[in-house]
């Protein structure tokens, strides 16, 4: 709304600020959008999908190799029929270059700058999965501690004592991995995601693109082929006793989910700024980002149906 109103230029102004970071003779500059947002603070949110990934790989879902091939298929589904479905469209036509831009699902609206977000994934992926002290012998080992202070001289003291260690001692039951996922997941969901989207969702709309074949490709590429791409290579998988469903997941909540991966925005604008330069073809990079919103806003509503409706049975 902002980006489509007299307020455009100031806001889009706030973004590029000049910021810098001095240390002695060690300086790093940029501007408030990428170097404190996109590079910064989204470091923070690959830190906790690599906290994610790590937990699954260990004690989740990943860590039966047949269950973790299913969602190599939904990927590979999710590229595919997307990219089939826009070139069916777009065969011969100046736009036949945009195939790739309803390719892209975004799990964070995706414009982040590539090495510090990887690092934060990588130290996620490093975290410790295990506790340092194991639940059974923490509680012997309190249980012990908490007789032999009942019965001693120095019974207050020692009561004391093992009260005052008991909340450090707990803490090194808890693994780091769930400690830094539970900590760090509110301030990631309240205040770095919904600022990272305020930063990057300035999109100038025109709303005349949206019957534009460009426009029209996109939409249907991330509408309608990455759920079509997705349960059919899921579905295929299956059957075929690859790979399995997660447990309590069922096919229509694996639909909807799937109609989710529709949502396309920062890196599908990105490609499509890619595919078609400013100013190269006339409407095309327009029609390109009416698409993307329009399939994403499509099937954001559409996923919210499905899953919702499957959740109630």
């Amino acid at each position: 709304m902002l980006a489509n109103s007299p307020l455009a230029g100031w806001f889009a102004g706030i973004w590029t600020t000049p910021v810098s970071l001095s240390l002695g003779t060690w300086t790093v500059s940029g501007d408030l959008g990428h170097l404190i947002i996109n590079d910064g603070l989204m470091v923070m949110f690959f830190f906790i999908v690599g906290l994610e990934v790590k937990r699954e790989i260990v004690h989740g879902e990943l860590h039966d190799p047949r269950k973790a091939l299913l969602p190599v298929f939904a990927a590979l589904g999710g590229v595919v029929m997307p990219a089939a479905i826009y070139l069916a469209l777009q065969w011969g036509q100046p736009g036949q270059h945009g195939w790739a831009i309803p390719m892209a699902t975004d799990i964070a609206f995706l414009q982040s700058g590539v090495h510090p977000t990887v690092a934060g994934v990588l130290l996620g992926l490093m975290t410790p999965a295990g506790a340092w002290v194991a639940r059974q012998p923490l509680a012997d080992a309190l249980q012990t501690a908490w007789r032999h202070a009942s019965d001693s001289e120095g019974a207050a003291h020692v009561t004391r004592t093992v009260a005052g260690h008991t909340q450090v001692v707990a803490r090194e039951a808890v693994s780091p991995l769930h400690r830094l996922e539970e900590g760090l997941h509110p301030w990631v969901a309240f205040g770095v995601m919904p600022l990272f989207a305020l930063a990057n969702a300035g999109v100038v709309l025109q709303l005349s693109s949206l019957g534009e074949p460009v426009a029209i490709a996109v939409a249907s590429g991330l509408g309608l082929g990455k759920p079509v791409g997705i349960m059919l290579l899921c579905l295929l998988a299956v059957r075929l006793r690859i790979t399995q469903l997660p447990e309590g997941v069922t096919w229509p909540m694996l639909t909807g989910g799937a109609c989710l991966a529709g949502v396309g925005f920062t890196m599908a604008l990105f490609l499509n700024g890619l595919a078609f330069p400013a100013g190269e073809v006339a409407g095309l990079e327009a029609a390109g980002k009416v698409g993307t919103l329009a399939g994403s806003a499509v099937s954001a509503v559409l996923g919210a149906v499905v899953l919702t409706a499957a959740v109630r049975r």
